[in-house]
């Protein structure tokens, strides 16, 4: 399926504090290069997937004896919308996004907070599944989406490039497999729109919007 090969293909880019949302049982953990990195934030709206996370980077992979020098933080959220912990404006190098936009309810939305959340120059990684470039196979596709929706709480054929177009992110690569059903994107914010983003957000942005992948219920990313 090469989805181990594309997030460490994606996530090889990810540098300095990095936040990864929608971060589900750390799926990424075993493919991000530590040495680039200052600070790793997992976040997700299940506070299970999360222990599990962490138990996978303390005792499964033993990453902090390899990598002393990275910190290493979770948080998790009540709700899609709301969360207590919120990271300020500014804060990552990095956000990272894999298999999450699917599920979360407005993934406009969650793109315009996560751009927030990035310093000047700083990059969106993001691996999503969603429409795909044959009509043959969108048709079969949107024929069972709602019905898939129901049973795993995931819209799979949503257009993600259009959807990281209008949060008025800037696309810096992009590539596409299995049929076209699978993007590779590289993105950064454009300054006035992360401005924007900003100011919608308040004083503090919540990432765990971008935790949404959950809110349908403890399918989510990991049904995907």
């Amino acid at each position: 399926m090469l989805y181990g090969w594309l997030r460490w293909w994606l996530l090889r880019d990810a540098q300095g504090d990095v936040l990864e949302i929608s971060a589900g049982t750390g799926r990424n953990l075993p493919h991000y290069s530590y040495s680039k990195l200052s600070s790793l934030t997992l976040t997700d709206i299940s506070q299970p997937m999360l222990k599990q996370a962490r138990s996978k980077y303390f005792d499964e992979l033993q990453l902090q004896y390899k990598q002393p020098d990275v910190t290493v933080n979770s948080s998790s959220s009540s709700s899609s919308s709301s969360s207590s912990s919120t990271f300020q404006p500014g804060s990552f190098d990095v956000v990272v996004d894999t298999f999450g936009l699917c599920s979360c309810k407005d993934p406009v939305q969650v793109l315009q907070q996560a751009a927030a959340l990035l310093k000047p120059g700083g990059k969106l990684l993001l691996l999503e599944h969603g429409k795909s470039s044959w009509g043959w196979l969108n048709s079969h596709m949107d024929e069972r989406a709602a019905g898939h929706y129901r049973q795993y709480g995931c819209w799979y054929n949503r257009d993600i490039l259009d959807i990281v177009q209008q949060a008025g992110l800037q696309v810096s690569s992009s590539s596409r497999w299995h049929f076209g059903t699978s993007y590779l994107i590289v993105a950064t914010a454009p300054a006035a729109a992360a401005g924007a983003a900003t100011e919608a957000a308040g004083a503090g942005v919540s990432a765990a919007a971008g935790a949404a992948a959950r809110a349908a219920g403890a399918g989510g990313s990991a049904a995907c």
